[in-house]
């Protein structure tokens, strides 16, 4: 007798297994969803290191040059510049000849000068100092340009700049 009870509960306990079992496994409890905290904020510094850029002034360029004809290293686009503002690059320029001006927002000359490459004819490297004053920031466009033989400009590279008062 003892053997066919045995046999029943190991039979028992296979079919259990081999069915699922006939118990019900409570369902997980929900936890409490944990209160929201805010987000500390940034503060931006006072003394950014980056200034924030002025609207760029440089209007459509009528001749726009490509990097094998002008290449304005400094300055940088957006920088605050005071006199005498170095100006430096390569340029393909004609008979080592081209110009350097700085436009206001309206697009009058506030400088226009001359200045020299150290050869012609090839992509030659350039460094000029420009003199300017204004008596309060000026936003402004730079602009490192050729003559044509007509007399306008042409291969004109433009760099918006604001100008500081010295």
């Amino acid at each position: 007798m003892r053997l066919k009870y045995f046999t029943l509960v190991v039979l028992a306990g296979l079919t259990i297994t081999a069915c699922g079992s006939t118990t019900k496994t409570p369902a997980p409890t929900a936890r409490p969803t944990p209160t929201a905290r805010p987000m500390p904020t940034a503060t931006p510094s006072p003394a950014a290191s980056t200034p924030t850029p002025v609207a760029d002034v440089c209007q459509a360029n009528p001749a726009p040059a490509t990097s094998a004809q002008v290449v304005v290293s400094q300055p940088a686009a957006f920088a605050r510049v005071t006199s005498p503002l170095t100006v430096s690059g390569s340029i393909n320029a004609f008979e080592a000849t081209f110009r350097i001006a700085i436009k206001d927002a309206s697009g009058t000359d506030l400088v226009n000068q001359q200045a020299h490459s150290e050869q012609g004819q090839v992509l030659s490297p350039f460094s000029e100092s420009v003199l300017f004053t204004v008596s309060a920031e000026t936003p402004a466009c730079l602009w490192v340009f050729q003559i044509s033989g007509e007399g306008s400009p042409t291969t004109i590279q433009q760099v918006p700049l604001t100008l500081m008062p010295s």
